[in-house]
């Protein structure tokens, strides 16, 4: 690793410290009402979110926390943009996703914008700014004149009165796998073996989905190139008649840990299923840390375990909207 990766590395450590407690979490699941909520998450560092306070405001002060936390590591990353596709691509793709669902749908802006996190490619005055436009065609517009990477896959497909959601979704994802395949590359060492398990892991879950919905059905042109298990292996597993047998095949092919062991209890259970992967990458990158405090696992896992925060805080957030209890996200409360 570079010297000026090491500093990164280092300065991640740094700014995850400042990341909210687990006692912390826990209490704000278990919070009374949308000002006790407040008065705990202000007092652990989130700005705070004014009156009269609503759950929209709640949101929106855990953006900004999110997104403070992302400029400070932002700020000491080198100026290379194979970094930013790799450290904050995801979250990019989540954003995008979510306003193309949004303005498919015509929810309301607010509601286009909860559970984000804010990157410096597409801060919260973009994101407001995207969530406002009615259409899938202006979304797309409005990233390709900001020069932002998704815009044109997103343009090519978000044609007619009625784009195809599902061509948008895919060329999203493609566009981004792509990007983090060219970024592992470039930069070569754990970041290349980062975005080769993220590649693959996409790719699993994509051929579960899909041998669930018709066994048999090829699946090759689903499946994004860069991982290091070959796209025709996964494609073959997923391919045959009997969905049990498919499911054991794809998941044997990735390897030993806890991603793996997270996949085999879950693959049944969607909800569980998202929370449970988000955990286990958590643990594997705390443990590739452990064994080399060099490594890079420190940057790549901030990312992470800021999305389990956030995750948890809307979870807390949310359980005070619906005025019900919700399912208890365990595996991210544990990890966070």
């Amino acid at each position: 690793m570079s010297p000026s990766l090491v500093a990164v590395t280092a300065r991640a450590r740094g700014v995850a410290s400042h990341f909210l407690r687990r006692a912390t979490l826990q209490q704000a699941l278990e919070a009374p009402d949308p000002e006790s909520l407040a008065r705990l998450l202000q007092d652990a560092g989130l700005p705070p979110v004014g009156r009269p306070i609503t759950h929209a405001g709640l949101e929106l002060s855990t953006r900004r926390w999110a997104a403070t936390h992302l400029a400070r590591l932002a700020r000491w990353l080198p100026e290379r943009p194979d970094l930013g596709d790799l450290l904050f691509g995801e979250e990019d793709r989540r954003s995008v996703r979510a306003m193309v669902r949004g303005a498919a749908a015509g929810v309301p802006l607010e509601a286009r914008l909860a559970g984000l996190i804010p990157t410096p490619r597409l801060p919260e005055r973009l994101l407001r700014e995207l969530a406002a436009q009615p259409t899938v065609p202006r979304i797309a517009a409005l990233l390709v004149t900001w020069g932002h990477p998704l815009g044109t896959p997103l343009l090519e497909t978000a044609v007619g009165d009625e784009p195809d959601l599902f061509a948008s979704e895919r060329a999203l994802t493609a566009a981004s796998l792509a990007a983090l395949a060219s970024a592992g590359r470039r930069l070569g060492g754990g970041f290349q073996r980062w975005a080769r398990a993220t590649i693959d892991l996409e790719n699993v879950l994509v051929a579960l989905h899909a041998t669930r919905r018709s066994p048999g059905e090829p699946v090759d042109e689903f499946l994004a190139a860069g991982g290091a298990i070959p796209v025709e292996r996964i494609a073959t597993a997923a391919r045959s008649t009997d969905t049990d047998r498919s499911m054991t095949s794809l998941l044997a092919l990735l390897p030993t840990g806890a991603v793996a062991d997270a996949m085999r209890q879950h693959a049944d259970d969607p909800i569980g299923l998202d929370d449970a992967i988000l955990a286990a990458r958590i643990v594997e990158l705390r443990q590739r840390t452990r064994l080399d405090p060099l490594d890079p696992a420190a940057v790549l896992g901030f990312a992470l375990r800021l999305r389990a925060q956030v995750i948890l805080v809307r979870q807390a957030i949310w359980r005070l909207a619906l005025g019900a209890t919700v399912r208890p996200r365990l595996p991210l409360l544990e990890v966070a």
